[in-house]
């Protein structure tokens, strides 16, 4: 009887530790066009357009495609010309200005994004109905290029859920 304890015992743990070691799933999935590249979460939805020497990719969770843009978070990247960057002073002071007189808190500082500095303009508040709302608008030039990277979340979404989503792309963003 003791022999049988021992041998159920030796195969729960063997058939417990194989279990263990299985590998996880990507969380992740990469995008590399375009002259950019970087990772986002797996379960984003993504479209990527061009018109004349502008392209544009939009990312989407789940929950901003269910709700029909009402709830959830998204990310939009905007690659240009070197030329489109002087524009992007004025934007931003436009932005905080219009976020001021609304009663939202902006904050602008420098990062580091594809190897160069970056402005990030950070605005938190409430949105139309109440909720928490985050976004953040980076802006840099590099290889000839203007990279502008807009994300928000609002509507009820997860804000802290959403930061890590946008990090997963703000961590691994290149240009080429």
């Amino acid at each position: 009887m003791k022999k049988y304890v021992i041998a159920i015992t030796l195969l729960l743990l063997v058939v417990m530790a194989s279990g263990c070691t299985t590998t996880s799933q990507n969380t992740t999935k990469s995008y590399d066009a375009n002259g950019v590249s970087f990772d986002y979460p797996n379960t984003w939805q993504i479209e990527n357009t061009t018109d004349s020497n502008i392209t544009t990719i939009q990312l989407s969770d789940p929950e901003y495609n269910q709700t029909n843009a009402s709830k959830g978070s998204f990310a939009v990247v905007i690659i240009g010309p070197e030329a489109v960057s002087s524009d992007m002073a004025e934007f931003r002071k436009i932005l905080k200005d219009e976020a001021g007189t609304s009663g939202v808190n902006s904050t602008t500082k420098t990062i580091s994004i594809a190897g160069v500095q970056a402005n990030a303009t950070t605005f938190t508040g409430k949105d139309d109905d109440g909720s928490e709302a985050y976004l953040q608008l980076i802006d840099f030039t590099k290889a000839n290029k203007s990279i502008i990277i807009f994300m928000a979340a609002g509507g009820g979404a997860n804000i802290d859920a959403a930061k890590t989503n946008f990090d997963v792309i703000i961590k691994n963003f290149k240009v080429a």
